[in-house]
């Protein structure tokens, strides 16, 4: 009888949070308006290398925004940037998908990494409001003594 000696393998690097960075934000919570950017940090349990040999990898947002690769290969943490576009908006924006594009994230023993965690709603509220402000209506008071509306507005 012959005993297999199996090797043991290494555990899957995988996403473990989500979170966002910017200017007028603090704890991941803010508001943005077009052409404002922000960060997306994907946090791994271990290092991860992104090869974007390729292609580079992105996240879709739930305001139908895309968040580009930016940096963090070879780290526990790769960032992706976003910059509002107009007729962006989201009550809190949430990371919907990470599409790999044809670019390869895997750990250190060079095991595709597990990407599942990072569709999720980053820690915080992140308002997209692009909406333009609209005047429903303008009231004039008039000057004590007139009775008539002759201003132009």
């Amino acid at each position: 009888m012959s005993v297999q000696v199996l090797e043991p393998r290494a555990l899957l690097a995988a996403v473990t949070s989500v979170s966002a960075s910017g200017l007028n934000m603090t704890s991941g919570s803010g508001a943005l308006n077009a052409g404002d950017s922000l960060t997306l940090a994907v946090n791994f349990d271990a290092a991860v290398f992104v090869n974007r040999t390729n292609g580079s990898p992105t996240l879709k947002l739930s305001d139908g925004g895309t968040a580009a690769y930016a940096s963090g290969s070879g780290s526990a943490t790769i960032n992706f940037v976003y910059t509002v576009e107009p007729g962006r908006n989201a009550d809190d924006l949430a990371v919907t998908d990470l599409l790999l594009n044809g670019s390869t994230i895997r750990d250190l023993s060079d095991v595709a990494a597990s990407l599942t965690g990072a569709t999720t709603n980053p820690s915080g509220t992140l308002r997209i409001d692009t909406w333009q402000p609209i005047v429903q209506s303008l009231n004039r008071k008039l000057p004590l003594g007139q009775t008539t509306n002759t201003s132009t507005v």
